[in-house]
């Protein structure tokens, strides 16, 4: 009988011990098992994903102004101006209170500037009135029996060219009919540039502010 108790405590203890193993077995495995998922979960968490940073680019578009810097050409004495930006150099031959005769540097140095078209000539003429001094035949080829003003609001006609009002004076630009005049007009380019130069210029006038 105490053999059987003997046998019987030992296949207990057995029992015992192969549940123990087993129940440690277990535990040892889920504990390997949690461990390793929380490896993971720490590693990737860990890992910095790095965004691709965009560079800001400071255009430097710096806006050019192109300053165009208007040339004029002046009457000093007169006290007027003209915007000018072509090719011939205008030169003022000479000037008094009511005209000036006008050029350009090309014309006078062209190998045919003789006669009517050379230094002395007066073939382009700017013509200056006051508001109640009349247009004379001689210097515009108008009728003379009214004023520069009343001429101006009429919108005359001086051989194609009309007053232009600056100020309290009134201005017209005049190709003088020199003996040669018309026989060089058709021949020589610079006397026709200078004279379309004038032609276009002087209805641009404008008060030139004294310095």
């Amino acid at each position: 009988m105490r053999k059987n108790q003997k046998g019987f405590h030992a296949l207990e203890a057995l029992l015992i011990l192969v549940l123990v193993g087993i129940i440690a077995g277990t535990g040892w495995y889920v504990w390997q098992s949690n461990k390793k998922t929380n490896k993971t979960l720490s590693e990737a968490s860990s890992v910095k994903y790095s965004q691709p940073t965009k560079k800001q680019t400071t255009s430097s578009k710096s806006t050019i102004s192109t300053q165009t810097n208007t040339q004029f050409f002046v009457i000093k004495e007169w006290g007027v101006k003209a915007p000018y930006s072509g090719n011939l150099t205008l030169t003022i031959q000479s000037i008094d209170n009511q005209s000036v005769v006008v050029s350009s540097k090309e014309l006078l140095a062209h190998p045919d500037a003789t006669g009517c078209i050379g230094p002395k000539s007066t073939n382009f003429v700017i013509q200056r009135y006051g508001p109640n001094e009349y247009t004379t035949d001689d210097r515009t080829g108008g009728s003379g029996d009214k004023t520069a003003s009343q001429e101006y609001a009429a919108g005359t006609s001086f051989l194609g060219n009309k007053l232009v009002k600056v100020g309290n004076y009134y201005y017209l630009y005049q190709l003088t009919e020199a003996p040669c005049a018309q026989s060089v007009y058709e021949q020589n380019s610079y006397f026709v540039q200078t004279d379309q130069v004038f032609k276009a210029l002087v209805p641009k006038l404008e008060a030139a502010p004294t310095q």
